[in-house]
């Protein structure tokens, strides 16, 4: 999938160098799981200047057809790994 992404991205944004770029996966619902992630890429990297998430789920559902752990999972994906990482970043 990296090499997807870094042909992507050569395509739509030749003026920066791919090869600095690098595609991370993981679990973006569970705060643990985000707290190892960002100290595998501050070890790997440094200090991070971007961070690009890509991470986002939709149900497609209405309100009250949606099951409460779906709607907490969309929750934790769609906004709370936002804050969580913003948290970090400005740490």
């Amino acid at each position: 999938m990296e090499a997807e992404f870094q042909a992507d991205f050569k395509r739509y944004a030749p003026q920066f160098k791919a090869e600095n770029v690098k595609f991370y996966k993981g679990n973006l619902a569970e705060a643990d799981q985000i707290d190892d992630l960002w100290k595998r890429l501050t070890t790997e990297h440094g200090p991070i200047h971007m961070l690009i998430n890509n991470a986002a789920v939709c149900f497609g559902r209405k309100f009250l057809d949606q099951p409460l752990h779906l709607f907490k999972l969309s929750m934790d994906i769609n906004f709370m790994a936002y804050v969580h990482l913003t948290r970090r970043f400005l740490e």
